[in-house]
């Protein structure tokens, strides 16, 4: 208990120390407006973006080039797709054939004999009784031996 207490003590002297000496900090300057839109200026868009590395012993015709930031997806070009355009005119469907075949599934397998619907059979109105089960265990009332075996005793 003393340890509990001298625990605590402890973290309650730390926190107060903690609340006094952290407010004492300066206060940080505010920058004009010119002073920040020059830090903004000075540091890189994606300073996580390593960009690319290149090879000293490359050929410099094989380097990679910047070349201009695009804010949006250009829409992508299916080359294949224009090319079977310019090359074919349309082509007219023969009217009277559906485009894809179709697919006639057969009848599922009626049952042999009379169905029962079971939503249609009458009975009697009221339930019969269930069956009396005997009164729940009273673990309390349980008659057993009034001894308990010894056990190991706890060592201070």
């Amino acid at each position: 208990m003393k340890k509990k207490l001298t625990y605590i003590g402890m973290l309650l002297l730390l926190l107060a120390v903690s609340a006094t000496y952290g407010q004492g900090n300066e206060e940080v300057l505010r920058k004009t407006p010119d002073e920040q839109a020059a830090f903004e200026k000075s540091v890189p868009l994606n300073p996580a973006n390593a960009g690319t590395l290149v090879d000293p012993k490359m050929d410099p015709a094989q380097v990679p080039h910047e070349g201009p930031a695009n804010w949006k997806a250009a829409p992508l070009v299916d080359e294949t797709n224009i090319e079977a355009e310019v090359n074919h005119p349309e082509q007219t469907k023969a009217s009277g054939k559906p485009a894809t075949p179709v697919r006639v599934q057969p009848e599922g397998a009626k049952p042999q004999g009379k169905t029962v619907n079971r939503r249609d059979i009458k009975g009697p109105r009221t339930q019969p009784e269930a069956a009396v089960s005997g009164a729940p265990t009273n673990r309390s009332n349980l008659k057993g031996p009034k001894t308990q075996p010894e056990g190991e005793k706890p060592k201070r």
